[in-house]
């Protein structure tokens, strides 16, 4: 897993790599050692998947604060993401 840290604090783009073989490939898509090792709690509360039928959907903000903060993760299997990040 690839960390790029942004310009917001605790905050960061997670690339995950394939390992390729003829088999086909392998991508560790959660490993909460690395994620504890960014300052990320790891453990896993809640999992969801969203699909959009519409192109342009709009999905929510949320607003969390401690003791209700959480760290996210967004992952994108098809087509493409725009993630907005709010301070």
């Amino acid at each position: 897993m690839k960390f790029t840290e942004t310009p917001l604090a605790g905050a960061f783009v997670i690339e995950s790599a394939a390992a390729v073989d003829e088999r086909g490939s392998f991508v560790r898509t959660w490993c909460a050692e690395t994620l504890a090792a960014h300052g990320l709690n790891a453990s896993i509360a809640l999992c969801a998947v969203s699909r959009n039928t519409r192109r342009g959907t709009l999905r929510g903000m949320h607003w969390q604060t401690p003791p209700f903060a959480e760290a996210k993760t967004v992952c994108c299997l098809r087509g493409a993401v725009h993630d907005v990040i709010v301070d």
